[in-house]
């Protein structure tokens, strides 16, 4: 019973994503440029920062449109199976063409 329990904490953590998307000029990425990259923090992210210049990676602050934060089943599974020692995410930033 406890394993069957186990199992199905696991599969709902498995398939529990996250995503943070933060709108700056316009309300649709719909026909954007997308600037992806990976951030591999450890411990959780504890005492670690990394900052993306969206500014810079589209050209100015005008053509900014939004920037999003993602964690995938993937990501989630990484952290599991490390014991949150390696958490990683994925960033994007979404430009105007």
């Amino acid at each position: 019973m406890l394993k069957k329990i186990a199992l199905i904490a696991l599969l709902i953590s498995v398939t529990a994503c996250s995503q943070t998307r933060h709108y700056v000029n316009g309300h649709s990425v719909e026909g954007a440029r997308e600037v992806k990259d990976d951030t591999d923090y450890f411990i959780s992210g504890l005492a670690q920062k990394k900052k993306i210049d969206a500014q810079q990676i589209c050209g100015g602050p005008d053509k900014v449109i939004a920037t999003e934060t993602f964690r995938s089943p993937v990501n989630i599974v990484l952290s599991l199976l490390t014991f949150g020692i390696y958490t990683p995410q994925e960033q994007t930033v979404y430009c105007k063409r």
